[in-house]
Order: C-alpha cells, then sequence, then structure tokens
C-alpha cells in the first residue's frame, strides 16, 4: 500500500513554483532593507548620530533581522519536507512504526527526532538496493541509526558523521570507521562471512552477504559503546546536543 507523505509528516499541500516564488521574494526584500540599513546608518554617522538616525537604524536593523529570519524558516522547512518525502519513499508501509522507536529514542537521549529518521532514511536508502527485503532492511537502519547515535556519544562526534563513515564502510569503504576502533579487513570479512556458512567467503558472497557480515563486524565491534547515549545523556557533552 502506498504510503502518503501526509500521513508521515504533515498535512500540507505544496506549489513548489509559489514556494520558490516566496523565497525570491523574501530574498528580494532582505536585500532592499540591508541597502536601506547601509544608507541610514552612513546618514546617521555623518549627522553625529543623532538618537532620532540611531532609532530608526535601529528598526531597520530589527526588519532586516525579521526578514532574514523568516527567510531561513522557510529554507529549514523546505528541507525538512524534502528529507520526510524521502522517508516515505524508502521506508514505506514501514514509516509510522520507524518513526515510533526512532521518536522514543530521541525522547531518551535528547536528540532531535528529525536528525534522527534523516539518517536512518539515509542506510535504508543502501540496504533495499543492495537486497535486503524493505521490512528487514528497516529493522536494521533503525538499529545502526541508535548504534551510530551511541558511538558517537562515546567519541564525542557528530551521530550524522558516524552514519556516514558506517554507510561508507558497509559498501565497502573499510577505513571510514578505523578511527571508532572498528577494524574491517580482507581477512576479519572474509571469517566473518565463514562463520555466517559462505564456506568460501569473500570469493561466493554477494553484495549483500558482505555489507550484512561488515554489518555484523561494526556491532561486535562497538559494545562498550552501545547504549552509550541514554547512559550518559544526561553529560555536559550530552546536553549541549539538545540545545
Amino acid at each position: 500500500m502506498p504510503v502518503k507523505l501526509a500521513d508521515v509528516f504533515v498535512s500540507v499541500t505544496v506549489d513548489d513554483r509559489n514556494l520558490d516564488k516566496g523565497l525570491n521574494q523574501v530574498n528580494r526584500k532582505v536585500s532592499r532593507v540591508g541597502s536601506g540599513i547601509n544608507r541610514a546608518l552612513k546618514g546617521a554617522i555623518g549627522a553625529g548620530m543623532s538618537a532620532a538616525a540611531a532609532a530608526v537604524a535601529a528598526g531597520l536593523v530589527g526588519i532586516g533581522a525579521a526578514a532574514v529570519g523568516l527567510s531561513k524558516s522557510l529554507s529549514l522547512a523546505t528541507n525538512e519536507f524534502e528529507n520526510m518525502s524521502k522517508f516515505a519513499a524508502v521506508f514505506r508501509d514501514n514509516s509510522q512504526r520507524v518513526i515510533a522507536d526512532l521518536d522514543e529514542f530521541a525522547a531518551a537521549t535528547g536528540r532531535s527526532r528529525f536528525e534522527l529518521r534523516n539518517m536512518a532514511a539515509v542506510i535504508q536508502d543502501t540496504f533495499v538496493p543492495l537486497g535486503f527485503a524493505r521490512n528487514e532492511a528497516s529493522d536494521l537502519s533503525v538499529s545502526l541509526t541508535k548504534l551510530a547515535v551511541d558511538v558517537a556519544s562515546f567519541n564525542n562526534e557528530a551521530a550524522p558523521d558516524v552514519m556516514n563513515a558506517f554507510t561508507s564502510a558497509i559498501v565497502g569503504n573499510h577505513e571510514a570507521v578505523r578511527r571508532f576502533g572498528i577494524v574491517i579487513t580482507e581477512s576479519t570479512l572474509n571469517a566473518e562471512l565463514m562463520r555466517m556458512g559462505i564456506e568460501k567467503g569473500t570469493k561466493a558472497a554477494t553484495e549483500q552477504q558482505k555489507a550484512l557480515a561488515r554489518l555484523n563486524i561494526i556491532q561486535r565491534s562497538t559494545t562498550d559503546a552501545q547504549n552509550d547515549a541514554i547512559r550518559t545523556a544526561d553529560s555536559a557533552a550530552n546536553a549541549t546536543r539538545r540545545l
């Protein structure tokens, strides 16, 4: 059954052309306000910055800041809508279940639920093309997203950066995760594949099987970090991530 983005994110009707037009209008207004501020300040300085001129300049600065804030808010909203559109596309019928699981984890760790959803969508969009069934991929994506947050907390790194490193490693760029104490080599990958029952190891394994073997190595290599985000949710470093 197709998933409606409105069911996943929010009931919104968007006309891209009107949105682009609105953003362009805001940007033009910001530019005009900026020019007005410069002229007002130059005039005020030339007149010795009278109290009246200072008040006018302050008002213009306030208007300019408000316009810039509106422009940024619109941009953020547009980006978030695009991210959730991708989320709905890659998780499909699993979207609501994944959202509920990630939102619960976000609340427990003080992390942004939108950041976690974006991270999960990135790795889900890697697992599915590798041949994993969408339901299985969804479970793996949630698990790896939580692990990325734990490893980030343990190493005082940004969670999206850790997820990017995990994603790279799962498709074969093993050096990406070495800084987290995760060592994946041809030898360890071959051994893990044989442990999984693939007797000829890397010579016989599919890309999906290799990816799963790498994931197994990542999980076993990060046991000390697992659950760190919840354990240390009130630490100074993790508290700042809530700001």
